[in-house]
């Protein structure tokens, strides 16, 4: 990553090429030059191929099948040339009136992310919106259904936000939490302890580091956050409008999305515990 401080921007730089031959450990070393501070480019799609790796059980030292290698170099050629990315380094604007954070979180099968905007509102009444941070995890190898990959990366978001506010030292006059699954706002809704364990643990730390009224719904074609859990590639990134400023909505003047819709289905009542009861009798001979 350079810095460019006459326009002020952030460019990314990948000296990286296409080889015939690579073992997996020349791989892991490749994907730890993918270094981007604050997620701007995710290399998610890096870590989805170091999984699969994984899955393969190669050794560290041997070589990568023809067809692997194939995938391998056509991630590396749709890696972002010089100066083809450009990020304004100051995420404020002048002369503002109003500021807000704006969070997203997605999953699928293969990964989860989230990701943070700011939004400005100058006394002009102009409205500008502005990446500030974002994160993902590929999904872990063990079988889990969409509704806990959701719950974590709802959990990413939370600790996300938590730890970007204090950094930041802004006045805000708003902090919203977005996610488009239904059964994860159901389930931050109920009481931790009338769920399942993996969901109750999780639920328990995302109300303890933010406020339910904080989260709202959002539709999945306008949440930003599904780049990072379908793992977009980095030069598909360079005219994407949603990952850069977010979802159209945060340049209206109520920026906010659903409140609390409820599921249409009954799934997020598959991780409430059972209540089992048991009765007995006291004979007294």
């Amino acid at each position: 990553m350079l810095w460019k401080p006459q326009p002020d921007q952030l460019t990314f730089k990948v000296s990286m090429k296409k080889k015939d031959s690579l073992t997996k450990r020349e791989v892991l070393s490749q994907i730890a030059r993918l270094y981007y501070p604050l997620g701007i480019i995710g290399p998610v799609k890096a870590k989805i191929f170091m999984q699969s790796l994984l899955l393969q059980k190669l050794d560290w030292n041997d070589n990568l099948p023809i067809i692997v290698l194939q995938v391998w170099n056509d991630f590396l050629v749709k890696l972002p040339g010089d100066n083809e990315i450009k990020v304004p380094r100051y995420i404020l604007s002048d002369d503002v009136t109003k500021m807000e954070l704006h969070g997203f979180s997605d999953a699928s099968k293969r990964a989860y992310g989230a990701v943070i905007y700011i939004r400005c509102v100058t006394h002009s009444g102009l409205i500008q919106t502005k990446l500030v941070c974002s994160k993902s995890r590929v999904a872990p190898l063990k079988t889990i259904t969409v509704p806990r990959l959701e719950l974590s990366a709802a959990l990413l978001l939370a600790r996300l936000m938590h730890n970007i506010v204090p950094v930041l030292d802004l006045l805000l006059d708003k902090i919203c939490l977005c996610t488009d699954s239904k059964i994860v706002l159901a389930w931050l809704n109920m009481q931790p302890y009338v769920l399942k364990t993996f969901v109750s643990n999780r639920v328990a730390k995302i109300q303890s580091l933010c406020s339910n009224s904080q989260w709202r719904h959002v539709s999945s074609k306008c949440n930003p956050a599904d780049v990072l859990s379908r793992g977009a590639d980095a030069k598909d990134l360079r005219d994407n409008d949603l990952w850069w400023q977010g979802p159209e909505f945060l340049l209206r003047d109520i920026a906010d999305p659903e409140e609390y819709p409820c599921p249409k289905d009954k799934t997020f009542q598959q991780e409430l515990k059972r209540n089992v009861t048991v009765s007995c009798a006291v004979i007294n001979d």
